[in-house]
């Protein structure tokens, strides 16, 4: 887990375990991570990928401009809001910015919302030369304060490359 704004979070998933994601890479740079809840202060999960690393050709990422496809899952709880956040960065080779799909945080009122699992998800295409890495960072809190892990719930999430 990388720190965030206001500090590094250590943040409890289901049954105590420590909300860690689990890196499932194949050929098409596809990244699981397991469910986890979010804490009553901000929390978020960063994972970048390399894609020289995981076996992919430069020259094949800058003249293809592979589809980079991203999908998450959240939802909220019945009985204390939240609120979701997600930017997905397409980096260089210097870890500057070539595109960034960052949407307007969402934030889950039980009282208002059915608390079903929703989805989002992006295609960044035409982006240029020189992707090199990926960056995936989701999160968010409750808007309760409340002490324990009463925040936004989220899994199920992916990023594929369409080579």
């Amino acid at each position: 887990m990388e720190a965030t704004s206001g500090g590094p979070r250590t943040c409890q998933g289901t049954a105590g375990t420590l909300a860690t994601m689990n890196q499932s890479l194949n050929f098409s740079a596809h990244l699981m991570m397991s469910f986890s809840v979010r804490c009553y202060r901000p929390c978020l999960k960063r994972q970048v990928i390399d894609l020289l690393e995981e076996g992919y050709d430069p020259e094949n990422l800058d003249i293809a401009q592979p589809a980079v496809n991203v999908e998450d899952w959240y939802c909220g709880r019945t009985d204390c809001g939240c609120i979701y956040k997600l930017t997905v960065t397409l980096l260089d080779e210097s870890h500057e910015v070539i595109e960034e799909f960052k949407p307007e945080e969402v934030t889950l009122d039980p009282d208002s919302d059915d608390c079903s699992w929703r989805k989002v998800s992006h295609t960044f295409t035409d982006y240029g030369p020189g992707l090199r890495f990926i960056s995936f960072e989701h999160g968010g809190q409750d808007t309760k304060y409340w002490q324990g892990w009463f925040g936004v719930r989220v899994t199920g999430s992916s990023v594929t490359i369409d080579l």
